[in-house]
């Protein structure tokens, strides 16, 4: 074998060694990019949702200023519109201490809790 055609042959290696690198980095470089877009997806519907749930548990302490609810523990639904659309929560008052310590909870209505709980009062 000469020496010209010994030097082709390790061009070729060279040559498929830096391409199967190229593919790699490539590789790397698309799953990071498509693992970014799918968190960013996720936390921005995750703030979404937390801001509904937050904006329902702070008209529960509104409602609280206005006075007692009538049993304990009381479920009602609230209805918040916002630029990205309407959230309906669930507000659940439980006392701690009656008549003086109260617990808000808030989560996102489940379809039983749309059909069988009433509307948050204006006041207590």
């Amino acid at each position: 074998m000469n020496a010209a055609a010994r030097q082709s042959g390790l061009v070729l290696v060279y040559v498929s060694v830096l391409g199967l690198l190229m593919m790699l980095i490539w590789t790397l470089a698309w799953n990071a990019t498509h693992e970014t877009i799918h968190v960013e997806a996720v936390h921005e519907l995750r703030a979404a949702r937390d801001e509904g749930v937050t904006r329902v548990a702070a008209y529960g302490l509104g409602l609280l200023e206005t006075g007692i609810p009538e049993q304990d523990p009381y479920e009602c639904l609230v209805t918040i519109t916002n630029g990205s659309g309407t959230f309906v929560g669930t507000l659940q008052f439980s006392s701690v201490v009656w008549p003086d310590t109260w617990t808000v909870s808030a989560w996102k209505a489940t379809e039983s809790e749309l059909l069988m709980l009433p509307e948050a009062p204006a006041s207590f």
